[in-house]
């Protein structure tokens, strides 16, 4: 079924742009990643909102973007950081309802967000991860469980909006890996959780590899570098979830992008970017920090 068929089932509660953009965000807005960083900070320090309940919101409503691809089997490549966390959590949601989904780990076990190692403690106690065996390294492990050919859905968790540098060594081979398979083999399609692992969300450029993305499930708002050229490559089709934050907040944050209807959304992108004075990536020319 084409992606966009499969998104239809979330239509009717979204806004949605002319070319695709869904939001299940009433009014969603755009923001930058220290704007990301102060809003998850915030919704503790003044509405008493955790961020452990945030990132179950978020994994929650990533479900339901999930699940609107009607997947069988899903595999979630989870990064140390609270991506990951993100990851083996919804990992969680979508066995409860009732889809095979599995997580692997493809970072050093001991360095882990401690949002990640809740959320990966609760996955292995269920029996929802795959441990890498003896010998082998995470990122290897990851690596042939995507070349196996047993799911329909891949889950890009890796690294999230904190993410600030280019991704080099054995976690760009995986990357590369679950690309080329994508590619090759069209027997899985890939979802990013929050931004395509590799993305710069503030510039939307990636200095080195990056997750192609089918469908990125985007949290909270959208994110300033959605609207560069340059990053139209890897995001994909794009739906923006909430993740409990009350519009009170979130509207303190950002800009505002017009969703209405008739409306592309790049278009508005980068009209809310440059009125917010930001130099918006989409010229031609041209939670959060462990995420």
């Amino acid at each position: 079924m084409p992606l966009s068929r499969a998104l239809d089932r979330l239509r009717a509660d979204a806004h949605v742009s002319a070319d695709g953009f869904l939001s299940l965000v009433p009014e969603p807005r755009v923001l930058d990643r220290s704007e990301l960083r102060s809003l998850d900070s915030v919704a503790e320090q003044e509405f008493g909102i955790p961020p452990a309940v945030l990132m179950e919101n978020a994994a929650l409503h990533a479900a339901r973007g999930v699940r609107a691809l009607a997947p069988k089997a899903v595999l979630v490549v989870c990064g140390g950081g609270n991506n990951g966390g993100d990851g083996f959590a919804l990992t969680r949601q979508l066995a409860t309802f009732g889809v095979h989904a599995r997580a692997v780990l493809v970072t050093d076990p001991e360095k882990r967000s401690p949002l990640a190692e809740m959320n990966r403690n609760a996955a292995q106690r269920l029996g929802l991860t795959l441990e890498h065996p003896a010998g082998s390294t995470p990122s290897g492990h990851a690596q042939n469980l995507v070349g196996t050919g047993a799911w329909d859905v891949v889950i890009d968790a890796m690294f999230g909006t904190g993410l600030s540098r280019p991704i080099d060594g054995p976690l760009a081979d995986l990357i590369e890996t679950i690309n080329s398979v994508r590619e090759k083999t069209r027997r899985f399609r890939t979802a990013s959780l929050d931004i395509p692992s590799g993305l710069d969300g503030d510039s939307g450029r990636a200095g080195g590899t990056v997750i192609q993305a089918d469908l990125t499930v985007t949290f909270a708002s959208s994110k300033v570098g959605f609207g560069a050229i340059e990053a139209q490559h890897a995001l994909g089709e794009i739906v923006l979830v909430p993740i409990g934050v009350p519009g009170s907040l979130t509207s303190r944050f950002g800009v505002p992008l017009d969703l209405s209807p008739g409306t592309h959304w790049r278009d508005a992108h980068r009209v809310a970017t440059t009125r917010a004075g930001v130099e918006s990536a989409s010229r031609p020319a041209g939670r959060d920090a462990a995420r």
